[in-house]
């Protein structure tokens, strides 16, 4: 699961699941720690991909790490434009490590929640384990991140990432600080041609389904909602006895991603306003036009 898609999710349970520290309080034990979070955007993205309406939504997010590196999290969806009611729930347990100095890992599984009318295009997948990869250079962060969704056939999506944070200068006490954390990402994942071979009284026909490659969990109708059938796999149309359907697998980028957030930070809480620009790749879409999304965080440790 994924969530903005699974993968934010991921990335805030690591990145904001420990207070701050400044250098007078490295030396003290670990303790027990506690995130809560609530995150507005501007529409869903899930690896890039977005549905054919717009669909903004907010987040809730909770999450407790414990000294050892093991933390549980949660968090409920709620699409703004959608019916009354939440659309989607998710909880995850995770264990954070370190390799080396600067090589840090972690290992998760979600499990996710919603409801028959929920939009949501993770939806698809709510059943993942993930594991992730972080070194820390002098001056950058690079990142590998692989989820697989254990659904009919899997699918795995990867994610490789860069980022680095700058101090930007800026204060409007001595208690607070503004950071910019640019981040790139490519994002790959498991695609497939779908083929249906008929036999008609006349003999027998090949015909092609779908215009070729296809993602596997991003079969969206006009209104947003997965058709029916595709939670396993089936084409759209195609009905029992008619003929077999042949589905050929392969895997190729997904997306380009680019991030660009200015974070407030205080001791036990920061806000976080964010653009992010995402490009699909050709395997996916026929257009390469740039999709925009504006995220609005606030995020509280203690």
């Amino acid at each position: 699961m994924k969530q903005y898609s699974y993968l934010i999710i991921l990335l805030l349970s690591i990145a904001f699941s420990a207070p701050a520290q400044n250098a007078a309080d490295t030396t003290e034990a670990p303790k027990t720690s506690i995130t809560l979070a609530t995150l507005y955007s501007s529409n869903v993205n899930y690896y890039g991909q977005t549905s054919t309406q717009k669909l903004p939504y907010v987040l809730g997010y909770a999450a407790v790490k414990f000294p050892s590196g093991i933390w549980l999290s949660g968090q409920t969806y709620k699409l703004l434009n959608a019916e009354s009611g939440i659309s989607g729930l998710g909880l995850s347990l995770g264990y954070d490590f370190n390799l080396s100095k600067n090589l840090t890992g972690s290992l998760s599984y979600g499990r996710s929640f919603y409801p028959d009318s929920s939009q949501l295009l993770q939806s698809i997948n709510d059943d993942m384990a993930s594991a992730s990869l972080d070194y820390h250079w002098k001056w950058l962060t690079t990142g590998l991140t692989a989820d697989y969704g254990f659904g009919d056939g899997g699918v795995l999506y990867t994610t490789f990432n860069a980022s680095k944070i700058v101090d930007l200068g800026l204060s409007l006490s001595s208690k607070d600080y503004f950071t910019f954390e640019p981040v790139i990402e490519v994002i790959g994942g498991t695609q497939r041609f779908y083929s249906e071979s008929e036999t008609q009284d006349s003999g027998s026909q090949n015909e092609e389904q779908n215009g070729g490659l296809v993602d596997l969990d991003r079969i969206i109708g006009k209104n947003g909602k997965p058709l029916p059938g595709n939670r396993k796999g089936n084409i759209p149309g195609s009905k029992e006895g008619e003929g077999t359907v042949v589905a050929t697998t392969s895997f190729n980028v997904v997306a380009y991603n680019f991030t660009l957030p200015i974070v407030y930070n205080r001791a036990n809480y920061s806000i976080e306003a964010s653009y992010q620009g995402s490009v699909l790749s050709k395997s996916v879409s026929d257009s390469q036009k740039i999709q925009s999304f504006f995220n609005l965080g606030f995020y509280y440790m203690f």
